[in-house]
């Protein structure tokens, strides 16, 4: 199984800390502003509403958009290069 790690509401993600684990959300997350192809980040929402994953101006599927996680939902983020990513969820 993959680690896990809590992860603070308002937190920006790093490679160094939460890439390859399982990512406890307590509220809103950020990703990170440079990634590398197949950098990945699996958010868990623990939380009893939904929380954003910010896309620190970089584009998630295509979009400049956040993506939102329903409660008790989750999603993986993929890095794709360019520093952009993939979101499924």
């Amino acid at each position: 199984r993959l680690l896990t790690v809590s992860v603070s509401a308002g937190t920006t993600l790093t490679e160094a800390a939460h890439a390859g684990r399982y990512n406890i959300c307590a509220g809103n997350v950020t990703l990170p502003s440079t990634s590398t192809a197949g950098e990945h980040y699996a958010i868990l929402n623990t939380t009893g509403g939904a929380i954003t994953i910010g896309r620190n101006s970089r584009n998630i599927n295509g979009a400049a958009q956040d993506f939102s996680v329903q409660s008790f939902q989750a999603a993986t983020c993929i890095a794709i290069g360019s520093n952009n990513w993939m979101v499924i969820g």
